[in-house]
C-alpha cells in the first residue's frame, strides 16, 4: 500500500490558478490510477496564514510563479526538492472564457509533466 502524495498549490489569493491546478491534479491522478491529496492556498489572502507546519504536511508545494516561490522559501523551512515552480503568471481573467481555457491548457501541460515524473518515482519506491 503506497503512501498518498500530498500537494499544496499556491497562488496569490487562492481563487484562480491554484484551485484550477488542484482540479487538474485530481483529474490527472485519476487517469494514472494514483491517489493524491491536493489543496489550494492563497499566500496573499488575508484569510490564509502561511506556517511551516502547514507546508510540512505536504510532500510537494507547487507555486505558480517565482514571487510565490520566494515568499514560501522566505517564510517557511522547506527543502528545494519539495517546492516546484509551475511558472504560471497571474494574468488570466477567468471571467473571459478564452483566458480560462488558456490557463487550463497551460496548467494541464505543466502538471502532466509533473505527474508523469512523480508517477515514475512513486511506482519505483
Amino acid at each position: 500500500n503506497k503512501k498518498q502524495t500530498r500537494y499544496l498549490c499556491i497562488c496569490s489569493m487562492g481563487k484562480n490558478r491554484s484551485p484550477m491546478a488542484v482540479e487538474i491534479l485530481y483529474s490527472l491522478a485519476k487517469l494514472k490510477g494514483i491517489e493524491i491529496y491536493a489543496e489550494s492556498y492563497g499566500i496573499d489572502n488575508p484569510q490564509h496564514y502561511m506556517t511551516s507546519s502547514k507546508v510540512e504536511y505536504f510532500d510537494y508545494v507547487l507555486v505558480m510563479d517565482v514571487l510565490k516561490q520566494w515568499e514560501v522559501e522566505s517564510s517557511c523551512e522547506i527543502s528545494e526538492d519539495r517546492i516546484i515552480n509551475l511558472d504560471v503568471p497571474d494574468k488570466y481573467d477567468l471571467k473571459i472564457p478564452k483566458e480560462r481555457k488558456n490557463l487550463r491548457r497551460i496548467l494541464r501541460r505543466r502538471l502532466e509533466k509533473l505527474i508523469g515524473w512523480l508517477f515514475i518515482i512513486i511506482t519505483n519506491i
